[in-house]
């Protein structure tokens, strides 16, 4: 596929990391996120996005296992695309500021 852009969701690719560092879901809640597995399930279905906060907690969490500085970047601007398209491509801000992303 070679000069061809593939988007991958977030929650491909959530699903995607995490299983290639070898943790399952209930794991991964138990690692610092600090949520359910239930809420990690809507994350990888696409049902949900974390919000801003957990994402946070999400890209250190993928971090501390071994996780490339690289994938967590790409993991986040997932995030980052599908978030902004969720919300219309507008900022949740009336006053023209962007919407906060969790720095890396």
């Amino acid at each position: 596929m070679q000069g061809q852009f593939v988007y991958t969701s977030f929650g491909a690719r959530f699903r995607r990391l995490r299983i290639a560092l070898g943790s399952k879901q209930i794991s991964m809640s138990a690692a610092g996120l600090r949520c359910t597995d239930a809420a990690i399930s809507h994350w990888e279905r696409g049902k949900r996005l974390p919000s801003v906060r957990m994402m946070r907690r999400v890209l250190e969490t993928f971090l501390e296992l071994g996780a490339t500085p690289i994938d967590v970047d790409e993991l986040r601007t997932a995030w980052t695309t599908e978030r902004r398209a969720r919300a219309g491509g507008a900022s949740r801000y009336t006053d023209g500021r962007p919407d906060p992303v969790p720095p890396m």
